[in-house]
C-alpha cells in the first residue's frame, strides 16, 4: 500500500528522530523524564514485559506523547493546497480594540491556495517562546483535559496545531502513527540508554530538498551512541 510507505518515510521515521534528537539535546532534563515515565508504566505491567503494553497503557505516558506533538509543531514542513472552485470574498477577522480598518478581499476561481501550518505553529500568540522545544507544552492538565490555547483574539482554538490536516480533511492515520510513534520510543527507551556521540559538536539542520512532504527530513544523520540497559537499573553516565 503506497499510502503507508509515504506515510511511513515522510512522517513516522523523521518524526522518531527529531523526538529522539529534541530529547537528547534537552538540557531541563527531558530524555531522563521520559525514561523515568516509560519505566514506571511498564513495571507496573502484571508481567513488566513492554511487549504487554496496550493502548491504554501508551496513553499513560503523557509526556512521550506531548514530546511527540511537540517534535510535530517545530518540524512539519507539509503544505495544504486547495484549488479554488468558484469566486467567494474573504474578510479577516480582527480583534474589537483593532485600529486596523477592515479590508476584503476577492478570491477567484482557479486560484490555487497553498497554506503552511508552521506559520501558525510559531505563533507567539498562541505558543509561548514557539522556538523552542517544551516537553509539556502538551501534557494534559490535572482533571486530564487537553490544554487550552488562545487565538489572537483570546479565544480557545480547537486545533492550536494543524500537522494532520482539520476540519473534513483529517488524516485518518493521524492516529496510528502517534501510537506506532509513542510504542516504538517507548520500547527503544525501556532497553537502550541513548545518549549524543562526543563526536556530535553541531546541531542537526533541516533537509531543505525534501520540504512539502510532510515532517522534515534532517540534512544529515545524527550520531548517538546505545547501549543495553540492565532494566531496573538507572540511566548510563
Amino acid at each position: 500500500n503506497m499510502g503507508f510507505i509515504w506515510a511511513s518515510v515522510g512522517n513516522s521515521v523523521p518524526a522518531i528522530f527529531w523526538v529522539i534528537y529534541y530529547l537528547l539535546t534537552d538540557t531541563n532534563g527531558a530524555y531522563a523524564s521520559i525514561v523515568s515515565e516509560v519505566d514506571g508504566v511498564v513495571n507496573s505491567l502484571p508481567d513488566r514485559d513492554p511487549k504487554s503494553l496496550t493502548l491504554a497503557h501508551l496513553d499513560q505516558m503523557t509526556r512521550l506523547k506531548s514530546a511527540f506533538q511537540e517534535t510535530c509543531r517545530l518540524k512539519w514542513g507539509g503544505y495544504g493546497v486547495r484549488d479554488i472552485c468558484k469566486d467567494f470574498v474573504y474578510e479577516p477577522k480582527l480583534k474589537e480594540e483593532s485600529k486596523m480598518k477592515p479590508r476584503k478581499y476577492l478570491i477567484q476561481k482557479g486560484t490555487r491556495i497553498m497554506m503552511f501550518p508552521g506559520v501558525q505553529h510559531m505563533d507567539e500568540h498562541i505558543f509561548e517562546n514557539p522556538t523552542q522545544f517544551q516537553l509539556d507544552r502538551f501534557v494534559p492538565t490535572k482533571d486530564g483535559n487537553p490544554p487550552v490555547f488562545f487565538d489572537r483574539n483570546g479565544k480557545p482554538m480547537p486545533s492550536p496545531t494543524f500537522v494532520f490536516g482539520g476540519g473534513n480533511h483529517l488524516c485518518p492515520g493521524r492516529k496510528f502513527i502517534a501510537y506506532e510513534n509513542t510504542a516504538y520510543l517507548a520500547l527503544l527507551f525501556h532497553h537502550y540508554d541513548l545518549r549524543l556521540s562526543s563526536a556530535e559538536r553541531s546541531l542537526s539542520e533541516i533537509g531543505h530538498e525534501k520540504i512539502n512532504i510532510g515532517m522534515y527530513h534532517p540534512a544529515r544523520e545524527l550520531y548517538i551512541e546505545m547501549r543495553k540497559r540492565t532494566i531496573g537499573g538507572s540511566l548510563g553516565a
